[in-house]
């Protein structure tokens, strides 16, 4: 007893409230150590962090593994593709020579026109079709641009 005044000592395990403000001290002064927030000032004078988004550059829209980057010299290999890599149809690639080519039709088993869809792959002209090779049979006749290359089994990769 101190002049009259007895001091009872608060048991953190028997009082819950006690246990909550020196979990609470603790988490802040920890928190405190990791930022190296010793007191109010020094918390002041940390330096404000606003939140960037990371710069990125533009990605092309759907761009499938036949159609790479283009950053070799123009091609003049003409490219039969059965079974693309974006949409598991016939795709035909064209020589770049021939980039202005709009259309070519594909004649086989059926017969079928494209238009010019990209630019890639050396510079070649893309042309995407409704259905896979195979279904276009043998002996199939390419023709655009003046030109005519036939592909002797439309389910095979055919490069001339």
């Amino acid at each position: 007893m101190a002049g009259g005044v007895e001091f009872v000592r608060p048991n953190p395990s028997t009082d819950p409230a006690m246990t909550l403000r020196l979990t609470l001290l603790f988490c802040a002064a920890l928190l405190a150590a990791s930022c190296n927030l010793d007191t109010p000032e020094s918390a002041a004078a940390a330096p404000k962090v606003t939140p960037t988004q990371p710069k990125s550059e533009p990605v092309p829209a759907e761009k499938g593994d036949d159609e790479e980057e283009d950053d070799g010299p123009p091609s003049q290999a003409f490219l039969w593709k059965p079974v693309s890599d974006s949409s598991g149809k016939l795709v035909v690639i064209l020589p770049a020579s021939l980039a202005s080519v709009g259309r070519i039709t594909v004649s086989g088993s059926r017969t079928e026109s494209s238009s010019r869809s990209a630019i890639g792959n050396g510079q070649r002209p893309h042309y995407r079709f409704s259905l896979p090779g195979s279904a276009y049979g043998n002996n199939v006749r390419i023709t655009g641009g003046g030109r005519t290359w036939v592909v002797p089994n439309g389910s095979k990769r055919t490069q001339l």
